[in-house]
């Protein structure tokens, strides 16, 4: 892998991150992030050979916390 995006279709600026990694990293990656409303939340990966993967997770946000 060599690059994830992170999107959040509902948040005001929908790109919440850029991750890079070197060829000679294994890549691994935990985050938070702060969403103010429910929303879709998008990863999508590059591969070394250019090739890109998506995932999607919706994510209900509640009072105090959010929960997937």
């Amino acid at each position: 892998m060599q690059r994830v995006w992170l999107l959040a279709d509902k948040n005001p600026t929908s790109l919440l991150a850029v991750f890079e990694w070197s060829a000679w990293l294994e890549p691994r990656l935990v985050t938070n992030i702060k969403l103010a409303q429910s929303t879709q939340v998008l990863a999508i990966a590059q591969l070394v050979d250019q090739r890109l993967l998506l995932a999607r997770q919706e994510v209900k946000v509640t009072l105090g916390g959010c929960a997937a």
